[in-house]
């Protein structure tokens, strides 16, 4: 980098400041840092990071698509899970859900926005829906009637099949199955008789 001041190629190692190398000029004498750029992504492509994870790439195929380091992917997917993790710790301490609160206040276009069965609410995936995200249903065997009306709904409308995962862990073998069927008129009291008991 030229002096800044009399853009002069002439300079010298002078020091450090705040971290960073800091020259002189030879020809005027002004000291000046060389300006760090910035090496953060932004956040659209963290989302599609994130969504391509969803449907299944790895670390490597995703960072290769995005241009960016596979351990970059790793550690934006395990900031997602964090935070995701927090909220979940915040709502069981609390008693209480405090999606609404988050999804008012977040830019959820094109956003997946994933949540367990137990703490969801017909409303929540309306406010989902409205704001142009996508509503992610995880939805388990031991809840009453709503993996069958699940299962009825998907049938009807052939909802794509997109993954299916086997995990032997903790004393049990779980499947975790992965597919898209569109929400709209589809978590409705008609469609889905057990949603009718979630509270809006």
């Amino acid at each position: 980098m030229n002096c800044p001041k009399c853009s002069s190629e002439k300079k010298i190692k002078s020091g450090f400041a705040k971290g960073r190398q800091r020259y002189k000029c030879k020809k005027c004498g002004y000291n000046y840092t060389v300006e760090l750029k910035s090496t953060a992504k932004p956040g659209s492509m963290k989302k599609q990071a994130l969504r391509l994870y969803l449907e299944g790439a790895g670390f490597r195929s995703i960072g290769r698509l995005l241009g960016v380091s596979n351990v970059s992917v790793l550690n934006w997917i395990r900031k997602f899970g964090k935070e995701t993790q927090e909220l979940n710790l915040e709502s069981k301490e609390t008693g209480t859900v405090e999606v609404p609160e988050v999804l008012s206040s977040s830019d959820i276009t094109d956003a997946s926005v994933s949540t367990d069965a137990v703490n969801t609410r017909t409303g929540t995936a309306s406010r989902i829906t409205d704001g142009g995200g996508h509503y992610l249903l995880s939805v388990k065997g031991n809840q009453k009637g709503l993996p069958e009306d699940a299962k009825c709904a998907f049938k009807a409308d052939q909802g794509r099949h997109l993954t299916e995962d086997i995990e032997c862990n903790h004393g049990r073998t779980e499947t975790h199955r992965c597919c898209i069927l569109p929400a709209k008129g589809i978590l409705s009291k008609e469609h889905l008789p057990a949603w009718e008991m979630r509270q809006s």
